[in-house]
């Protein structure tokens, strides 16, 4: 029982990692202002191109940045169906 249950959940896991890689692509090419201000509530008045690309940057190194979740949801999607096949063998 244990492996059907560890075979959903690396099903979940693969489709959340396919959605991630699906939203990766367009945002990277989109502006800073159309993208995380809006998000999060800034005003860009008067902030030069530059200080914007800076913020754009520390943004991309969170965890939840869809380019970083691909990996996560990948890793966890593989762990359990690995762990599914070994608990099937058991």
């Amino acid at each position: 029982m244990t492996a059907w249950w560890l075979l959903i959940a690396g099903a979940g896991f693969a489709g959340l990692a396919v959605d991630a890689y699906r939203l990766r692509g367009g945002s990277r090419d989109a502006p800073y202002e159309v993208v995380e201000a809006k998000i999060l509530d800034q005003s860009l008045d008067g902030v030069p191109l530059t200080e914007q690309r800076e913020r754009r940057k520390s943004v991309r190194r969170q965890v939840g940045n869809p380019d970083a979740m691909v990996w996560v949801w990948g890793i966890l999607a593989v762990g359990c169906l690995v762990a599914a096949l070994f608990a099937g063998l058991a």
